[in-house]
């Protein structure tokens, strides 16, 4: 009965384990485009974002955008729901763009003129504007791949949030394990 109760457990555990490793690996996110179109002398932009799980990159200014044609681009998870533009090491910002339409691909025009003293307005669209070429933005300096480091003090609006759901699951399925093999040693030095 005992080696019943003990094959039943691992293989409960086993199941359990199993499960959350697959709901980990299958837990890709969509994703959506932004473009931007900024002024000239915003020299590197990047994209910080965030929505209701949090924000995207733990880091001020968030992400590098890449130049592809006349628009710098990035690609976000879907579930952002609001977005600054930045460039020059995040000196330069337009204001929050908020509450826009999660899932969709999102273009915004930065037009350079200030809101305030630090921020600047943008428009946004969910299809691309019909735009005269802008010929100096294709005179920018190249994106990198990877977003520089920098010594700028994390700005969160949200808190970064991790599903750890899986490895709860395996660290239960774990702690159980190491429960029935006590167990299973225990009766089995009663038993001598």
């Amino acid at each position: 009965m005992k080696k019943v109760f003990v094959f039943a457990l691992v293989l409960c555990m086993l199941f359990i384990c199993a499960f959350a490793l697959t709901t980990a690996l299958a837990e890709e996110e969509d994703m959506i485009v932004i473009y931007a179109r900024v002024p000239v002398d915003w020299k590197e932009p990047h994209l910080y974002a965030w929505g209701a799980e949090g924000a995207v990159f733990e880091m001020w200014p968030g992400g590098a955008m890449q130049l592809q044609g006349n628009w710098y681009t990035i690609e976000i998870p879907s579930r952002v729901s609001s977005v600054i533009i930045n460039a020059n090491s995040g000196s330069v910002q337009t204001m929050d763009i908020i509450r826009f339409e999660q899932g969709k691909d999102l273009w915004v025009h930065v037009p350079g003129t200030l809101a305030s003293d630090t921020h600047y307005f943008a428009e946004f669209y969910y299809e691309e504007p019909d735009m005269p070429a802008v010929d100096t933005v294709i005179d920018a300096p190249p994106a990198t791949d990877a977003p520089k480091p920098t010594a700028a003090p994390v700005v969160k609006d949200e808190p970064v949030k991790n599903n750890n759901t899986p490895w709860i699951y395996i660290g239960v399925g774990a702690a159980l394990l190491v429960v029935a093999v006590v167990v299973a040693i225990k009766r089995k030095a009663e038993e001598v």
